[in-house]
Formats: structure tokens, C-alpha cells, sequence
């Protein structure tokens, strides 16, 4: 982004009124960024462009709320991470519902723990826990368990010490771990506390 940061405020500031040109032109600015972000994201090539088609698009809808308080890059990086975790959420949901169909398939015997568990609403149970997780501990479990950084990563982030991101992380994951198991305590068995 070698133009300066009035000429893209300018540009912003004309594609928030429908100029469509000026929002071609920011498109052309951001986009390897947001591309690049979102591969280091996403799992696979073709996630990372569904990320950045996302991206483009949540840019679109709420270039009028981007108040300039931060450089365009920052905030495009924050929606990158957000439309990347939404990915990964969306692909988990996925994935389990085609575990879900395979499991039915199964012998009732082995099909029957993961009904059960499905039907006793563990995602919802996993998410209602994390949402009450102190920030510091969501955001850490976030980056690391969801979006793939390294804590090492996190912790630079974050500004914080490493020790801290570990610290976090490990809270985050007992609670978490503490939640499901003492909802569902055949799980315990092979696991040791």
C-alpha cells in the first residue's frame, strides 16, 4: 500500500458513497494483503479464497462504519481474523454434522455415544463455555486452538509475555475440558485429569 494513507481515506470516503470506481481502486490496494493474511489463516487454498471474497465483502458493507481511527490495513487485518474464525466454525459445524450422518450409518452400538452426545448439545455446551471465558483466555484459545497461530505468535500479537499466552491457554482449555466432562463423565474413561 505505497499510496498514502489521505489518498485511500479520500477513496474511502467516495466508495462509501456508492463510488464504485474508488472502491475497484481500494480492492486493488487490499487485496493481496487480505489474501495473504487469509492463507496464513485458512486450511486449504480454496478457504483462503472464500476468506478473502468474505473479507472483500464485509469491506464493502462497512466501509462507512471505518472511522480512519486506525490505518485501513489494521482494520482489514481484524475483519481477515474474524471472517477466518467464522470459516473455521462454519467447516467444524460441517464437518460434524457429516460425522453425524456417517455415525447413523453405523451399527446403533457404536452410532450411540455420539446421538447422544449430539443430541445433549456438546457444540452449544463448548460454546456457551467459551463465550464465558475471560477475554484474555477467549482471544488466546481463539488464535491458537481455532485460527492455528503458535502462542509464540499470539503472545507478539497480544503484547504479551509467552508464559502469559500459555498461562491463558491452559485455563481456557481446563475450563472448557472441566465443563464437558462433568456434563458428560463417560467421557473420563481413558482420560486421565
Amino acid at each position: 500500500m505505497a499510496d498514502s494513507a489521505e489518498s485511500n481515506q479520500t477513496l474511502i470516503a467516495r466508495a462509501a458513497d456508492g463510488d464504485e470506481d474508488a472502491f475497484r481502486v481500494l480492492v486493488g490496494r487490499v487485496h493481496g494483503h487480505v489474501r495473504r493474511w487469509a492463507s496464513g489463516l485458512a486450511a486449504t487454498p480454496q478457504d483462503a479464497e472464500e476468506i478473502t471474497q468474505d473479507v472483500l465483502v464485509r469491506m464493502y458493507r462497512n466501509l462507512s462504519g471505518f472511522r480512519g481511527e486506525s490505518r485501513l490495513t489494521t482494520w482489514l487485518f481484524r475483519v481477515t481474523r474474524n471472517a477466518a474464525a467464522d470459516h473455521s466454525r462454519r467447516g467444524r459445524r460441517h464437518r460434524a454434522d457429516r460425522a453425524l450422518d456417517e455415525a447413523s450409518q453405523l451399527p446403533a452400538a457404536n452410532a450411540e455415544p455420539l446421538r447422544r452426545l449430539h443430541a445433549q448439545g456438546l457444540s452449544s455446551q463448548v460454546e456457551s463455555v467459551f463465550r464465558s471465558l475471560p477475554d484474555r483466555q477467549r482471544q488466546v484459545l481463539d488464535l491458537v486452538d481455532l485460527q492455528g497461530f503458535a502462542p509464540v505468535e499470539v503472545a507478539d500479537m497480544l503484547k504479551l509475555k509467552p508464559v502469559s499466552v500459555r498461562a491463558s491457554l491452559f485455563k481456557a482449555r481446563r475450563t472448557i475440558r472441566q465443563s464437558i466432562l462433568e456434563r458428560h463423565p463417560e467421557l473420563t474413561e481413558g482420560y486421565s485429569t
